[in-house]
């Protein structure tokens, strides 16, 4: 558990005190990184697909997170550009999941 280069997609929800958000995304660091920035005003939280914790933060920086290589080989180098305004934050690379659907059916 807690490895997010093992994971097929990732949960990730936003929550602001009017707002709520949740998307299924693609396990990369720059779509943590982009849902993170632009998320930037709520409390983030991303799981894996059995909805244990991975990550976890507020305003744009991340609080906790399981899989400490990951965070600091790929997902620092992805976020902290956007942080420091020298990039803007780009498109989230999510999967669409129907209430029909099985997840495994998801197109990979």
């Amino acid at each position: 558990m807690g490895n997010i280069k093992d994971c097929i997609f990732l949960r990730a929800y936003a929550k602001t005190e009017t707002e709520y958000t949740e998307k299924y995304i693609k396990p990369t660091a720059e779509n943590i990184a982009n849902f993170i920035m632009q998320n930037r005003n709520a409390s983030i939280i991303i799981t894996d697909e059995l909805d244990r914790a991975l990550l976890a933060g507020f305003g744009g920086f991340i609080h906790t997170c399981e899989d400490k290589e990951f965070l600091l080989n790929e997902l620092q180098p992805a976020i902290i550009p956007i942080q420091k305004c020298e990039k803007e934050p780009g498109e989230i690379e999510e999967y669409s999941i129907d209430s029909n659907e099985d997840e495994e059916d998801m197109d990979m």
